[in-house]
This record gives structure tokens, C-alpha cells and sequence, in this order.
């Protein structure tokens, strides 16, 4: 890799070390937030879907459309952040 594609040290992401206490919250209520969110949104797409097409189950499919997604978004970052 050529040096004019690297970022400069600036711009690169602080060492999990230098990373201050503010920092580390804001990555864990992140991973909080994700599994309910995503439960959230499947359920209102799943009761408006419900309401659309006059059924009665779709929102139970898009509740747990909603957590996998999370789960999947979780697994993601955890990952990512474990590198």
C-alpha cells in the first residue's frame, strides 16, 4: 500500500488504549440499543404490514426479522471491535 492511501495519524482510530472512559460507553449502549431497536422497527413494519394486508401474524414474523437483524449487527461489531 503506497503511503499517499494510508491516512494520516491524525485521522487514524485511537489504539483501544488511549481510548478514554467516554468512549467505551459510547460503544456499549451502542450494542445495547441494538437489539431492541431492531425488535422495534420489525414490529411497527410487521403491524403496519398487518394492517395492510388484514392478518394477524406478520408482526410476529417482522419482531423476529427485527432481533435477528440485531443479533447479526451485534455479532458485527463485536467482531470488528475484537480485531
Amino acid at each position: 500500500m503506497s503511503d499517499e492511501n494510508k491516512p494520516e495519524k491524525s485521522e487514524r482510530e485511537p489504539s483501544p488504549a488511549t481510548k478514554t472512559g467516554m468512549d467505551q460507553i459510547a460503544k456499549y449502549s451502542e450494542l445495547a440499543m441494538l437489539m431492541p431497536a431492531g425488535c422495534f422497527g420489525g414490529w411497527i413494519i410487521g403491524a403496519y404490514l398487518d394492517g395492510k394486508f388484514h392478518t394477524h401474524w406478520m408482526f410476529l414474523a417482522g419482531l423476529a426479522l427485527g432481533f435477528i437483524g440485531g443479533f447479526a449487527q451485534v455479532i458485527r461489531i463485536a467482531l470488528k471491535n475484537s480485531k
